[in-house]
């Protein structure tokens, strides 16, 4: 859903064709309509809800979707029921494809390695991380990197390694 014009991004960027901007926002207006409608549904299963709103605070923790299911208040069999109807999709996979999502966003901070950026995203192993991102996005962190850079989608105020947390000093 949002993944695919997200992904189209950089590409539209490119062109820069008042056309192909034109059809971003048709897009993207769509998908905020869908996401609104999503999100009143929401409404309607508060365990889902809980769910939804714990991975998106804490999707680099680690843990499975038995202790989602159990903070939700939920069976892990319930849970991925609710999960499939709602989105379509698994919590496991959700949870991926948001770890993924980050992940794309902070390769925009060039001063992080391949390997920090896998981790605050939630995956502990690199070459994990590389092999689901590039099925999901066609293309590796590097490339994705490289992408992102050199059509000025960089992180304007990017954290450099070891300042977050070093208490100043």
């Amino acid at each position: 859903m949002l993944r695919q014009w997200f992904h189209q991004l950089p590409e539209l960027h490119e062109t820069g064709s008042i056309q192909t901007a034109s059809r971003l926002l048709s897009v993207i207006w769509s998908r905020i309509g869908e996401l609104e409608r999503r999100n009143r549904d929401l409404e309607h299963h508060p365990a889902l809800a809980r769910a939804v709103t714990w991975l998106f605070r804490h999707y680099a923790d680690p843990g499975g979707i038995s202790e989602l299911a159990a903070r939700a208040g939920v069976s892990t069999s319930h849970l991925n029921l609710l999960f499939r109807r709602q989105f379509g999709i698994g919590p496991q996979r959700y949870l991926n494809e948001l770890r993924l999502s980050r992940a794309r966003q902070l390769l925009a901070n060039p001063y992080w390695s391949i390997a920090e950026v896998a981790g605050k995203s939630g995956f502990p192993d690199p070459n994990y991380f590389s092999r689901k991102f590039r099925a999901l996005y066609r293309q590796t962190p590097q490339e994705c990197r490289r992408t992102l850079l050199s059509s000025g989608w960089v992180d304007h105020n990017p954290e450099k390694p070891g300042k977050a947390g070093s208490g100043g000093g």
